[in-house]
């Protein structure tokens, strides 16, 4: 009996270590909805079969916690304890790959997703939840904990808790950091206390929403109708910009969605305003800057002011932010000069994520049915329903705000009706023909719209607008970093896979004969290399993002398409068969310095090769999975993260000339994580923004789906028996027969029409 009750009382403590409160259940239920599906179910019947609950249904389950939560104390985290403490504390019997595979024996059971070791070293870096994937390896481990380390006291609400850090040595330093104002301000209503509550309730809601889980709630204040949050910097020495780094983009993230969630919301109107400063530096030293940032009168009245160093910061932290170009120089109190900048716009439609409201279906059509209604009402405004699709109705109560057409615009092409967004766009071009967001967004609509046709010549008619609208930026617009580049350079990119995709498929018309050339294929890649590169200087690290993989692509795509002709020909596969990703990707690898090894040549002559070709996939993994990390700390669009975890798969997977155990895994894991985040697109009908296809830019989330089933099924096919072995395991290369998944993703097709559903 004694056996039984401990048995039962090991099974509690495992269910509330992953659901310490109902708030964890909840959360659970909404942040990662695919794998809550599959898993709440196995917890229930979990609970109900060990005696926990009486019926098998979520009610009970969540009236089990809510009356058990005070078991689990308020535990709180030492200050600089990091997760790679906790992962020592933990293992202190054994190995992590140990805990590793207990981990996967729960995940198994209750249908999650399986952990990968890799996962630790990540987390280990950067103690960052912003994925499905590492919130799913958190909860396991948290069940974990419950069942097997209860007396430590570490469940799912109390390693939240733990400081987001680099390395265990970057402890957070509470004196410094970014301190963001937000001032409602009355002109000719009065704020009340009710619009007040709103915006703090909001604040908090934005920050869980864009799972900044490091970004302490606890930090927000509020003095009148100012509210005030505090996001401490890295510890270092005082006045360095590069530890502001996440601070000051987290504030940006921040400031853009605050700004259009409070003008979507019933407390909007024309005669109320919400205005935002920032500025960084000691938190004591703070109020006077904030105080000028908030009171000076600008034209055109911009919302966000920052001073000098937070642009400075933002800039080196490569953040997608446009700048009014001339900042403007006032008088403090103190007599200082304070040189203050604001926000013109953000490169919103690849960084910032959808604003929630926007995805409700009282704002933009969700089926079929409702755009028809939806087009005529944005088509013929005289005849529009007051009641139905409230986005326009606020588009056109603030006609002038740029930053929330622009929100409007990025839904509508996200379900793919890019004709939908162009007509919004135009508002704002209207009033504003070098707006260089504006326009880059709709040359890149243009370029989707061509994608979609499948004659030829309507594609060249879409296509060469979409050059043309290209031109006049450059002609007309001020440009200071590397987005329009790669924006303009795809357009010439997609333009060579599509010639190129008719010459390997033989379908040339008579009218296109002479369009459907290799010469044409090679013009139009030449083209995009030089805009891709002009991208990566504009880059304030001098590497940039996207252009950089784009660049690499390109440059071994054209020596593979110059090496072997027959892959023009429809009879043979897109493969690399001659290693030209291996050959000509090593050159680049050593040029950006992603390993501290040569790919050739030995280093130590009493090292074996075997072991030293691991030693230097290591090292480009190192590199490459730290890319990632910065990569996917400044993007927080959703559309774009199941491509962003393919793209860096293929970087990974595509170009290094070993292919270790290790390698493949954390291929596999990046393909899966993607798989995960394209699932959860699914329900709001929204689309997987792709950067590498001949057929289209939006695929469906189902479509996307397969495609990386496809990926993962090919690459378990021809190495799956070898993952078995050691991590370090050399994999015979020759097996991959030339696979390439940059070159898979090239043939991806893209179903025509909106992402919408039938009724």
């Amino acid at each position: 009996m004694a056996d039984l009750i401990q048995e039962q009382l090991k099974y509690k403590m495992a269910l509330l270590g992953i659901f310490p409160n109902p708030k964890a259940f909840y959360d659970f239920k909404q942040d990662d909805q695919e794998v809550a599906q599959k898993a709440l179910p196995e917890f229930i019947n979990f609970a109900h079969s060990n005696g926990l609950i009486k019926r098998p249904d979520e009610k009970s389950l969540v009236d089990f916690i809510e009356k058990n939560q005070d078991c689990i104390k308020d535990t709180a985290v030492q200050r600089g304890f990091s997760f790679e403490d906790l992962i020592e504390e933990i293992t202190k019997e054994g190995s992590v790959n140990t805990l590793v595979n207990e981990l996967n024996i729960i995940a198994n059971k209750f249908k999650m997703a399986k952990v990968q070791g890799s996962m630790f070293s990540r987390l280990k870096r950067d103690f960052n939840l912003n994925t499905s994937a590492k919130r799913n390896c958190i909860r396991i481990l948290s069940f974990w904990i419950g069942e097997n380390r209860s007396y430590l006291g570490w469940d799912y609400k109390t390693i939240l808790k733990i400081p987001r850090i680099r390395e265990k040595e970057l402890k957070i330093e509470e004196q410094e950091g970014v301190r963001i104002a937000f001032r409602l301000e009355g002109r000719g209503e009065i704020i009340d206390t009710d619009v007040v509550e709103w915006l703090k309730t909001e604040l908090s809601k934005c920050i869980t929403d864009l799972k900044l889980y490091h970004v302490d709630l606890k930090n927000i204040t509020c003095f009148a109708t100012t509210v005030f949050l505090n996001i401490p910097k890295k510890e270092g020495p005082s006045g360095e910009p590069r530890l502001y780094d996440v601070a000051v983009r987290d504030s940006m993230f921040i400031a853009h969605q605050i700004l259009n969630r409070f003008y979507l919301s019933d407390y909007s109107s024309q005669q109320k305003a919400l205005v935002i400063a920032i500025d960084a530096g000691r938190f004591v030293d703070l109020d006077a800057s904030l105080q000028v940032l908030l009171d000076v009168k600008l034209q055109d009245d911009p919302e966000i002011r920052l001073t000098s160093f937070v642009r400075l910061c933002s800039r080196l932290a490569d953040n997608r932010v446009i700048f009014y170009r001339t900042p403007k120089e006032l008088k403090t109190v103190n007599g200082n000069i304070l040189t203050v900048w604001y926000v013109e716009c953000f490169w919103t439609y690849y960084y910032n994520d959808f604003v929630p409201r926007l995805l409700e279906d009282d704002m933009l059509p969700t089926t079929r049915k409702t755009h028809v209604k939806f087009n005529n009402a944005l088509y013929y405004p005289y005849a529009r329903d007051t009641v139905s699709f409230k986005a326009l109705s606020i588009m056109h109560k603030f006609p002038k705000n740029d930053m929330l057409i622009l929100e409007i615009a990025k839904v509508c092409v996200a379900r793919r009706m890019f004709r939908a967004a162009l007509v919004i766009l135009s508002t704002i071009l209207a009033s504003n023909p070098r707006h260089m967001v504006a326009k880059t967004y709709r040359m890149s609509i243009f370029l989707d719209l061509a994608m979609e046709q499948t004659e030829f010549s309507l594609f060249e008619l879409f296509h060469q607008r979409a050059i043309d609208e290209g031109e006049s930026i450059i002609e007309n617009c001020f440009i200071e970093d590397e987005e329009f580049y790669c924006e303009f350079g795809q357009v010439y990119y997609m333009g060579a896979l599509r010639i190129f995709s008719i010459l390997k498929s033989g379908r040339i018309t008579a009218a296109d004969n002479e369009k459907i050339t290799l010469k044409n294929v090679f013009y139009n890649l030449n083209e995009a290399d030089k805009l891709f590169r002009k991208g990566t200087v504009f880059s304030s690290p001098g590497i940039g993002n996207r252009c950089n993989f784009l660049q690499m692509h390109i440059y071994c795509f054209k020596k593979m398409l110059e090496n072997d002709q027959s892959l023009y020909s429809s009879e043979k596969a897109l493969i690399d068969t001659n290693n030209i990703y291996e050959t000509a990707g090593t050159e680049f690898i050593t040029f950006l310095g992603w390993t501290d090894l040569p790919f050739t040549g030995t280093i130590d002559s009493d090292v074996p090769d075997d072991i030293l070709a691991a030693r230097q996939v290591n090292l480009f993994l190192t590199q490459i999975l730290a890319l990632f990390h910065n990569y996917e700390n400044s993007a927080l669009f959703r559309i774009t993260f199941p491509n962003t975890q393919f793209t860096f798969a293929s970087m990974v997977f595509d170009f290094t000339p070993y292919i270790t155990v290790r390698l493949v895994k954390t291929v596999l894991s990046l393909l899966e994580q993607g798989r995960t985040e394209a699932e959860k697109l699914i329900k709001e009908r929204i689309g997987v923004y792709v950067i590498l296809s001949c057929y289209g830019r939006i695929h469906s989330p189902e479509r996307y789906i397969r495609f990386l089933d496809q990926a993962i099924s090919i690459i378990e096919d021809k190495v799956g028996e070898d993952i078995e072995e050691d991590d370090d395991f050399l994999i015979d290369k020759s097996k991959l027969d030339g696979f390439k998944l940059i070159l898979l993703s090239l043939e991806a097709e893209v179903e025509p029409g909106i992402l919408l559903t039938a009724t």
